[in-house]
């Protein structure tokens, strides 16, 4: 009986963690949905740097969501930081700086 509930107990410890990996890889997935949207409205009215943006998302997707296998403290300090732009980063210094496009002039 006491092996049984401590089986029970860790397979419920492990699908909880399983469950929250899912359930965290779901959030990040609609985040970056979410920002290729915002991404399409803002190059609207910024041609020039459509290549740009789009290339920053497709590395954050490469490097960044579909990478689980890195150290994680590495991934949080961006791994080496003479080679290393983070693609999010550069997708805010690019949608930031000039002068605003046809999407803020609405506002």
């Amino acid at each position: 009986v006491m092996f049984s509930l401590l089986l029970v107990n860790t397979f419920a410890w492990l699908y909880n963690q399983q469950e929250q990996l899912y359930v965290s890889l779901f959030a990040e997935v609609s985040v970056a949905k979410a920002l290729l949207e915002q991404i399409a409205y803002v190059s609207r009215g910024r041609p020039e740097y459509a290549a740009q943006l789009l290339e920053n998302v497709r590395r954050y997707v490469d490097d960044d969501l579909t990478r689980l296998s890195a150290e994680p403290v590495t991934a949080l300090l961006g791994g080496s930081p003479a080679n290393y732009a983070d693609p999010l980063e550069q997708v805010m210094w690019l949608t930031s700086v000039g002068s605003p496009g046809d999407v803020y002039e609405t506002v």
